[in-house]
């Protein structure tokens, strides 16, 4: 996310918790992008077994990390006024191979949510945090299918998840169009 001083970064500062909430977007005014590119940890912080870069995850490996790690550890947001990184891509990025809102995108949004709610089920996370994944699983799973399809899963899905019905996902997944 783009911030008003036109860096890539998070929206304000915050800590600990905070962090986490604004990650997983129980906080929407933090926003999302918290890189790795700059950020300093402690020894003992990598060495939990519990912090592993989940290896199955073609993209998002480092979001997935990212938002873990924001939960076992204190994580404060540094710099956010001005540069202190430069993030650079190629050709071969996984990032920029797959176009946004294609069903490869939501594949592997899907894969995405899927990990954080089997690691949020793993940790006994409260129910509406590994809801949440749980849910946006769903949403990426529909958002890949395409026309009376799309609506044949949404109602399945829906009558196995009726909290589905009283969320903001059903809209994103209903809405995109492949």
């Amino acid at each position: 996310m783009i911030n008003d001083t036109g860096l890539t970064t998070v929206h304000h500062p915050a800590e600990g918790k905070e962090v986490f909430n604004g990650l997983i977007q129980i906080d929407p005014t933090f926003g999302t992008f918290f890189s790795l590119i700059a950020t300093t940890l402690r020894k003992s912080a990598i060495e939990n077994p519990k912090l592993r870069l989940n290896e199955s995850l073609r993209m998002h490996e480092d979001k997935d990390f990212i938002v873990k790690l924001s939960y076992h550890c204190n994580l404060k947001s540094g710099f956010i006024d001005k540069a202190v990184a430069i993030r650079t891509g190629h050709e071969n990025n996984t990032f920029s191979s797959v176009q946004n809102r294609s069903k490869q995108y939501y594949i592997n949004q899907e894969k995405l949510y899927n990990s954080l709610y089997s690691w949020a089920k793993e940790e006994k996370l409260p129910e509406d945090i590994t809801e949440m994944f749980k849910l946006k699983g769903i949403c990426a799973y529909i958002s890949q299918k395409q026309g009376v399809a799309k609506y044949i899963n949404y109602a399945f899905k829906a009558l196995a998840n009726p909290k589905l019905l009283k969320t903001r996902y059903q809209y994103f997944a209903l809405k995109n169009r492949l």
